[in-house]
């Protein structure tokens, strides 16, 4: 009996040994390869090559590869979609006997895997798998039991290692690439799946930690549990949910996001939704610029998100400021087809400008809306604003937008605004004038050297690169405009910017100064750049222009202006050196200010007036002047003045081009009987010209002060006089002129 019992004891031990060492004698890696190569290409539809096997049935039955590669799908970036350059499996042996599959260890070396989607969005993890080779038909159905055995069989996967390599998701957006340090992970037969892997993504070392249920389970009616925690540093991600379940919650913990804008961070954001098309729930607080931020609402439903419309119902608040976004789009994935109320309430305006990187002017409260719509792509096709409107003590605007991406973006619509205060909005608090800095002590002055004279004329540069950044086409209205302490009404005008060339209607104000009419027209694509300006008024209050241009009063009393003119350049300077066009001035019953005759040389103040200047304004009974322009040089077509001193006339030039005078006065200045008549010539630069008499003209000026004297005027005396020069027109022929 006992020798029984050894020998069966023998048998069984000795038996299963036996068959290993014979497998691992006789069974030939080589030989495996084609069955091998054929199952995956049959399960996946891709081809797979190997560079070399290795088989072994001791000490436990294991498959070594080197040099793996399996193929892309045809049509995408490179020809493989993996390799690797060692995969070995090991599997339990005594399982193998109960239908059971124990892989006890998968060791991946340096696998190189590429996920990429093609320009429909097809994705080339999508296997199109291999039709199964037909058999003849059996006889007779497969015995219950077997088909319950293949039910039953059982899969486990007790180690899984990774070692080194990379992972790289590419689409129509740019590629990201995960640097795998180690990956680790097991699912055994009856046990939760689990998962750890260390990895980095743009420089930035990550953990991924994941938990799921039995894996067999993975696919049943029960809903699988899984929960997944992303983290790097001191930010964290959790996901928790169930694979066919419902509830999902996606919780996100002290999120740095300052690569995508400097100062931001996600203290607390949680995701929630209860069934597939229930709203998504989101909650969370963080910081901006040193402000907190808080975001809550609903938008979307898992389902949607997958496909379809995804509403939105959201409010953000930071610095004051409360952000409501409320609709629906249409292809969220396209950013297309979308309808959305925006409504915003801003306290203040200057504490919300560090959070967009701006300083902003102090004008709470602000409050605004409008609808922004799009039926295409918005980035594409452009979106439009309808209903827009702000409101707050600064402005009260309200019109439509359309906005057309491209180059340059195009914008057209209608902005009226009821009330719009510069001055308010140019108050940006905490702003301070900066000291120059105070020479350093014991510092011995170095000799000035001689500055040359400067330019009267500026060369300010003129905005013409500005011209090509946008298209617009807008009409545009201010009831009441706020600027520089004085208000203007009833602006109006339409702006047309195409191409770089600007055409400003004629845009009219009525100005504390009167009515004004201004057309603007901006060639920035010309070379050089042209700029034209036409300004007309009726009744123009001089002073009060004068005042409001910061320039001293002149010329005070109602005249009509108008003027025409055209140059081109750069800049100011440029621009004046190459003016066109024609320049016209009509005043009566006025007054020229005595400051301005302070400016006058005196040699030439006392040619002009030899008896002194009379106390307060001069009065002026006409002034008419009338100058083409041409090549940067004014020509004194027609310069009369008449008043209290008597009558001056002009005639000349005044360059631009070199800042000169070329300029010839007749005066005719009267006490009692007495007529004084000073014939000037002023030549050279603006800034000390020279003044002269000239000699034609001092006859003529002798010959009125000889008939000045008589009772009865010698006529032929009178012509000769004329004809040398000393004629001056009247009022009503220089005004007509």
């Amino acid at each position: 009996m006992r020798r029984g019992r050894a020998w069966l004891l023998g048998l069984s031990l000795g038996l299963p040994a036996a068959l290993l060492l014979a497998g691992a004698l006789l069974v030939d890696a080589e030989a495996l390869r084609p069955r091998l190569l054929a199952e995956v290409e049959r399960a996946t539809g891709r081809a797979m090559t190997v560079g070399s096997m290795r088989l072994a049935l001791l000490p436990q039955p294991s498959l070594e590869l080197y040099d793996v590669a399996l193929a892309n799908a045809p049509g995408f970036s490179r020809p493989q979609m993996l390799t690797a350059r060692r995969v070995e499996v090991r599997l339990a042996a005594w399982p193998l006997l109960s239908r059971r599959i124990e892989v006890t260890e998968l060791r991946i070396e340096a696998p190189d895997l590429l996920l990429e989607q093609d320009a429909a969005g097809a994705g080339n993890w999508l296997f199109a798998r291999a039709p199964a080779p037909p058999t003849a038909p059996s006889a007779a159905p497969a015995p219950a039991s077997a088909a319950a055995a293949r039910e039953n069989f059982g899969f486990a996967l007790l180690a899984l290692r990774v070692e080194g390599g990379r992972v790289t998701f590419r689409s129509e957006a740019g590629a990201e690439t995960l640097d795998l340090a180690q990956v680790q992970a097991s699912a055994p037969l009856a046990a939760p799946l689990r998962l750890d892997a260390r990895f980095a993504l743009r420089g930035q070392d990550l953990a991924l930690e994941a938990e799921g249920g039995v894996l067999s389970a993975l696919g049943g009616a029960a809903p699988w549990p899984l929960r997944l925690r992303l983290s790097g540093g001191e930010a964290s991600a959790t996901l928790e949910g169930a694979l066919g379940g419902d509830a999902w919650r996606l919780a996100v913990a002290a999120l740095d996001l300052g690569t995508l804008r400097p100062g931001l961070r996600i203290d607390r954001l949680d995701l929630a939704t209860t069934a597939p098309d229930a709203p998504i729930s989101l909650a969370g607080q963080g910081r901006w610029a040193g402000e907190a931020v808080s975001l809550a609402g609903r938008f979307g439903t898992p389902a949607g998100l997958l496909g379809g419309a995804l509403p939105l119902d959201l409010a953000i608040e930071a610095a004051g400021a409360r952000l409501t976004l409320a609709g629906a789009v249409a292809d969220p994935r396209r950013l297309a087809g979308f309808d959305l109320a925006v409504a915003a309430e801003v306290a203040d305006l200057a504490r919300l400008g560090p959070l967009l990187g701006a300083s902003l002017p102090s004008a709470a409260p602000l409050a605004a809306g409008a609808r922004l719509r799009s039926q295409g792509e918005a980035f594409a096709e452009g979106v439009t604003l309808d209903e827009l409107r702000l409101r707050g003590p600064a402005l009260d605007l309200a019109g439509g937008l359309a906005i057309r991406p491209g180059t340059p973006t195009a914008v057209s619509g209608r902005l009226m605004a009821a009330r719009l205060d510069l001055d308010a909005l140019r108050a940006v608090p905490g702003t301070r004038p900066v000291s120059p800095a105070p020479p350093p002590a014991n510092a011995t002055p170095l000799p000035a050297a001689p500055a040359p004279r400067a330019p009267m004329i500026p060369a300010v540069p003129l905005p013409f690169a500005a011209l090509g950044a946008l298209d617009a086409e807008l009409d545009l209205g201010i009831a009441q405009l706020i600027a520089g302490a004085e208000t203007y009404a009833e602006v109006a005008g339409r702006l047309v910017l195409r191409g770089g060339r600007l055409a400003l209607s004629p845009a009219t104000a009525t100005t504390p100064a009167g009515r004004l009419s201004v057309a603007i027209a901006a060639d920035g694509a010309a070379r050089p750049p042209t700029l034209q300006l036409v300004l007309g008024a009726e009744s123009l209050d001089l002073g009060e222009a004068a005042r409001l241009l910061g320039l001293p009063p002149t010329l005070r009393g109602r005249a009509q202006l108008q003027a025409d003119l055209g140059g081109a350049g750069t800049d100011t300077r440029a621009w004046a050196s190459s003016l066109g066009g024609v320049f016209g001035l009509a005043l009566v019953d006025g007054a020229l200010a005595r400051e301005a005759l302070r400016g006058v040389p005196q040699q030439a103040l006392d040619a002009i007036v030899p008896g002194g200047l009379p106390p307060g304004d001069v009065a002026l009974r006409c002034l008419a002047l009338r100058s083409p322009v041409m090549g940067g040089v004014l020509q004194l077509g027609t310069f009369y003045a008449e008043g209290a001193l008597g009558r001056l006339g002009a005639g000349g030039t005044v360059s631009l081009r070199d800042e000169s005078l070329a300029l010839r006065l007749l005066t005719d200045f009267r006490a009692g009987r007495l007529a004084v008549r000073a014939p000037v010539n002023v030549v050279g630069p603006w800034a000390a010209p020279r003044v002269g008499v000239d000699p034609a003209a001092a006859v003529a000026a002798g010959l009125g002060a000889l008939l000045s004297q008589q009772r009865t005027m010698d006529r032929g005396v009178q012509g000769l006089n004329n004809a040398l020069g000393g004629g001056l027109p009247d009022c009503a022929t220089a005004l007509a002129a």
